[in-house]
């Protein structure tokens, strides 16, 4: 299964920019992120590689319910989102208009894997577009054709070009 690392990018959001009255909304969001994302990791290990943060936002494992509690994990995260988007960043700087973008698609990330938890399917191009803000490249059949051909061409030997890729 697929590792997240929400946690160390949060960690960054929090500490990239210092705390004014102007952007400490931004910062709250960011704290309240790294604790959902340290609630949801007590559903599913796979969320948090590691956490080396303040001991008081790491949930007790006492607290886990016994069943996923996806509509409060969806219904925390849709209000952290609202929360960003309700904040002007246009007098931010630009590394906190990055930071603010960096933040709103990590929220998504977080839905979407709550989402998938709760047995939500996605086709592969939705995931990596949701989890990782990556559009899959799409290539033609003659364009494999084409790369084969020229390997063909430039791989000494008359065995399968894996084969011979592999000497």
């Amino acid at each position: 299964m697929k590792k997240m690392f929400f946690l160390l990018l949060a960690v960054l959001l929090i500490s990239c920019c210092p705390l004014n009255n102007k952007k400490a909304p931004m910062d709250s969001i960011a704290e309240d992120y790294v604790k959902l994302v340290l609630e949801i990791g007590l559903y599913d290990g796979d969320v948090v590689d590691a956490y080396y943060g303040s001991k008081e936002w790491k949930p007790a494992k006492e607290s886990k319910q016994e069943i996923f509690p996806v509509e409060n994990l969806i219904s925390k995260t849709d209000s952290l989102l609202k929360k960003l988007k309700d904040i002007s960043d246009e007098s931010f700087t630009e590394i906190e208009k990055l930071r603010y973008k960096y933040l709103n698609k990590q929220l998504i990330a977080v839905k979407t894997k709550i989402q998938m938890i709760n047995g939500q399917k996605f086709n592969f191009n939705e995931e990596a577009r949701l989890l990782y803000d990556a559009d899959v490249p799409s290539f033609s059949e003659e364009y494999f054709s084409k790369l084969i051909s020229a390997l063909d061409k430039e791989l000494p030997g008359k065995e399968d070009i894996a084969e011979r890729y592999l000497k």
